[in-house]
C-alpha cells in the first residue's frame, strides 16, 4: 500500500481490502454498551471524509436507540484533517451539552 504526496493512501484493491478488514463502523454490532462519546468532524478532511463520521454517530444511534443523550457529532466546516483551530468552539459545543456556564469554568492551572 503506497502513499500520495499528501500522506493519503493510494485507493487500490489492497487498500480496500485493508480498510474492510476492520472498521470501527464494522464493529459497532459488537459493542455492548456505549459510554458519552463526541465525534468531531471536519467538512474539508482530506483523509477522512466526513460521511464517515455522520455514518458512525447514525450507526450508535440505531445500536443504542435510548442512549442519543451520549452520542454527539461536532462538525467543524472549515476544518481538515490536521486543522485545529477550532478548540474554543468545540469547547462552547461541549459546554452547552453539558449545561456548563461560563462562570463556573476554571481553566487548569500549569
Amino acid at each position: 500500500m503506497g502513499h500520495l504526496k499528501n500522506g493519503n493512501y493510494v485507493d487500490n484493491q489492497l487498500f480496500r481490502e485493508k480498510v474492510s478488514s476492520y472498521s470501527p463502523l464494522e464493529n459497532v454490532k459488537n459493542m455492548r454498551s456505549i459510554k458519552p462519546i463526541i465525534i468531531f468532524s471536519g467538512e474539508n478532511d482530506e483523509r477522512v471524509n466526513a460521511e464517515q463520521a455522520r455514518f458512525m454517530t447514525e450507526a450508535l444511534y440505531r445500536k443504542f436507540p435510548n442512549s442519543k443523550d451520549k452520542i454527539f457529532l461536532y462538525e467543524q466546516p472549515l476544518n481538515g484533517h490536521n486543522g485545529r483551530t477550532e478548540f474554543d468552539q468545540e469547547a462552547a459545543f461541549v459546554a452547552k451539552l453539558i449545561d456548563l456556564k461560563i462562570e463556573d469554568y476554571k481553566p487548569l492551572k500549569k
